[in-house]
């Protein structure tokens, strides 16, 4: 389980492998560790297969929508890793990083989105990820929202 976690989805695999031919007749282990091969695989075959900048961000991007937010952090810092000037996804992950109740860090996110494509205030003022912002006068600040006004 340690190498799952640690997301050595090959090295995983050959355990439960391992398990399932040194356990043959214990059913409810057989049946766990076949589960958990199966998401090695699916695991290892999606890493094969997204590949760039733009795999990694609308991978992130559709995690992020599934709800799926460590993972989406975890692509979405990858298209970073490759473009790290890039406002959408400063955008993204500021988003999921406010999904996650994260609002330090989704605003630093969101600044730094903002500093990139000032264009990016009309679409958070507008977007429900940040709606546990609405009102904060940090968040209204960096969107140029008027003291005493409200977002959305």
């Amino acid at each position: 389980m340690a190498l799952l976690q640690q997301r050595e989805f090959s090295q995983a695999e050959a355990q439960f492998q391992s398990l399932v031919a040194s356990f043959p007749t214990v059913n409810d282990l057989v049946d766990r560790a076949r589960t958990y091969i199966s998401l090695c695989r699916k695991q290892q075959e999606e890493a094969r297969t997204l590949d760039g900048f733009d795999d990694f961000y609308h991978h992130g991007v559709y995690l992020g929508n599934r709800g799926d937010y460590d993972e989406a952090l975890l692509y979405l810092n990858k298209a970073l890793e490759l473009e790290p000037d890039s406002s959408k996804v400063h955008y993204s992950v500021a988003s999921v990083l406010c999904l996650q109740g994260e609002r330090d860090r989704a605003l630093e996110s969101l600044r730094r989105a903002v500093e990139l494509d000032e264009s990016t205030r009309i679409y958070a003022k507008n977007d429900p990820d940040f709606q546990s912002l609405h009102g904060d006068p940090e968040f209204n600040q960096l969107l140029g929202v008027a003291e005493g006004q409200t977002v959305g």
